[in-house]
């Protein structure tokens, strides 16, 4: 990721950011597994732990406008978990190679109410491999909400699982964000 946002800020292809890359397992103090060592707590982790400290340890710009979350395979459920859960953090999402979570309560609520997504999202962008097996189910969902009226974008690209789709991803993921 590094390279690639170095090279997009060189283009001034992409706006500057701060990047936390923050390990995607985290399980709570009293070792309460209920949602699995993939989706556990991160996302208090981020909001209680995570974002304060980064926000006392560098200037950020702490609005909601200004912070995005975007996860990769296991991190693009936890995206979707966090960004659901914690709307009034975040305004953008990233998933790569991940399914639309359609079972998530609070994201049905927001799917439900076009109006109600697009005040709350600036970006949600959504790609995957085109051999990935999310990526019709995905490509056929985010149609059926645009017709709704909701307002996101769907990128794929050739390839599986891998960095060779997340690079790409990654990259129309930046050029996107904050703008």
């Amino acid at each position: 990721i590094n390279h690639i946002i170095d090279n997009l800020l060189a283009d001034r292809a992409c706006k500057e950011m701060i990047i936390v890359m923050n390990s995607g397992e985290a399980i709570a103090r009293d070792g309460n597994l209920s949602g699995g060592v993939a989706f556990g707590c991160i996302d208090r982790v981020l909001v209680n732990d995570c974002i304060p400290f980064i926000d006392n340890k560098y200037r950020t710009i702490t609005d909601r406008h200004s912070r995005a979350m975007a996860g990769l395979s296991m991190g693009g459920g936890q995206t979707q978990g966090t960004v659901f859960n914690y709307p009034e953090y975040f305004a953008s999402a990233g998933i790569l190679s991940m399914y639309i979570d359609t079972k998530n309560e609070n994201a049905r609520k927001f799917f439900s109410d076009p109006e109600k997504f697009n005040e709350t999202f600036d970006l949600f962008f959504v790609c995957a491999g085109e051999y990935e097996h999310c990526c019709g189910f995905n490509r056929e969902l985010m149609n059926e909400y645009s017709k709704k009226g909701i307002k996101s974008v769907f990128y794929s690209t050739p390839g599986y699982h891998d960095w060779q789709v997340w690079r790409w991803c990654a990259r129309e993921l930046l050029t996107r964000l904050f703008r």
